[in-house]
């Protein structure tokens, strides 16, 4: 490309797609006609295409997932190699320190970070969002966007949000690492639970991109189970369905088809030595911390006994990843798959002992989950869950700045979590 010289980038991608498709016979790296695996021919497209571009270069090719992800390996190669030979500035580039543009995929189109395969949202607002959507659904880049609440102070492990996409879809982006690890486990979660889990109400998938990191399905029309709804569901609906869903989540058999799927221990707010060291006395004080010094110890003999044989699990089962009818009679759909993990099955319970001002809707979802599976649960090992979740949740948010849900404080949820261990019998 001489120097002055307009180039239609966008017939080139096309071009270059259709020279490597042409191309006779098998080469190095294994591309041929109808075999475009070869994936150090690909790097080029980092070299000519920005994110736009190179997202149209890469459907032309047909390259799949793990042959792009080489392909960037070799884009990367070739710049670090570059950058070693010529560290003042490439001889062809006017003595221009050579730079690259990693980790971003197309200037103000979309900022991003990346890990691995895996490119995040810079900020994760409209315009990053748009951005995302015009490489990865450009036919929904142009609808209204409208995000969804995102409380300030969080940690780096909750960058992560939705947005209503336009009438008919609902987007979920990441802007941090940690984030965009979580975002993109749900990615292969929602894929794989389709055929093992089918009872499961789980949102369509109409996008999911790992470059960019977005996850766009489709939208049913519902609400959270949370606030004064909760008071008036009826328990012989949502109670059962949601223990329908989890006996066919914890089915030994979707463990079995998940072998190859890297699912870790489930990660609850906190730990008990943090909740001694950062909650009883720094937080909560008097009668209240010695409480909670009690209950640490408490937790941690009865997670200490033997524990279930494990299951796949939600990981974060409250309320607001529950879709239902506005009258609270019909659970439409189960979101929020980040937290999938493979552990106790009381862990996916916790979150139910305090869904509503007294026991009942607990009580009948546990009923119902025991004869949906045979399995008898312990009601100790799942408060001891939500003890850690209860009182972790005090402290990163107290922290940190962050109201407590509902407009409670750390000494109500205290004596919340004291009067419900006393209601069911248990505790120190």
């Amino acid at each position: 490309m001489g120097r002055g010289r307009v180039v239609d980038l966008d017939r080139l991608a096309d071009d270059v797609a259709g020279f490597l498709a042409a191309s006779s016979g098998p080469r190095p790296g294994g591309v041929g006609p109808r075999d475009l695996t070869g994936s150090c021919d690909l790097a080029l497209a980092w070299t000519l295409f920005d994110g736009s571009r190179r997202a149209r270069f890469r459907t032309a090719v047909g390259a799949d997932d793990a042959t792009w992800a080489r392909a960037r390996g070799w884009a990367l190669w070739k710049a670090v190699k570059g950058l070693a030979e010529h560290p003042e500035g490439h001889p062809r580039n006017d003595g221009t320190r050579l730079g690259w543009a990693w980790p971003a995929t197309g200037g103000a189109e979309w900022e991003a970070g990346a890990v691995g395969a895996v490119r995040w949202s810079e900020d994760g607002s409209v315009e990053a969002l748009r951005g995302a959507l015009g490489v990865a659904a450009p036919a929904l880049a142009g609808e209204p966007i409208t995000l969804g609440p995102r409380p300030d102070g969080s940690p780096p492990r909750y960058w992560r949000g939705t947005a209503r996409v336009g009438a008919g879809w609902v987007a979920k982006v990441a802007w941090s690492a940690e984030a965009a690890a979580r975002l993109d486990h749900e990615r292969t979660m929602l894929a794989r639970l389709r055929d093992l889990a089918p009872a499961v109400p789980l949102p369509e998938v109409v996008v999911s991109s790992a470059d960019p990191l977005l996850l766009v399905t489709r939208y049913v029309p519902g609400v959270p189970l949370a606030g004064p709804l909760v008071a008036t569901a009826p328990l012989t609906a949502v109670p059962v369905q949601l223990a329908a869903v989890l006996a066919a989540l914890h089915d030994p058999a979707v463990r079995d088809g998940l072998a190859d799927v890297a699912l870790g221990d489930p990660e609850p707010q906190s730990g008990t030595e943090d909740l001694r060291r950062r909650v009883a006395g720094p937080i909560v004080t008097a009668e209240r911390a010695r409480r909670v010094r009690a209950w640490c110890d408490w937790v941690d003999a009865v997670l200490a006994g033997p524990a279930p044989e494990p299951v796949v699990l939600h990981g974060d089962l409250h309320g607001h990843n529950l879709v239902v009818s506005e009258d609270g009679g019909d659970l439409r759909l189960v979101v929020d798959l980040e937290e999938a993990a493979l552990g106790d099955p009381h862990y996916d319970l916790r979150y139910l002992v305090s869904i509503r001002a007294d026991l009942a809707w607990f009580a009948a979802c546990g009923r119902a989950y025991e004869r949906a599976t045979g399995r008898r649960l312990e009601v100790e090992r799942i408060v001891a869950w939500h003890v850690r979740t209860a009182l972790g949740d005090v402290m990163w948010r107290t922290e940190r700045g962050v109201a407590l849900p509902g407009g409670m404080t750390p000494d109500g949820i205290v004596d919340d979590i004291a009067g419900r261990m006393a209601a069911l019998g248990v505790g120190p």
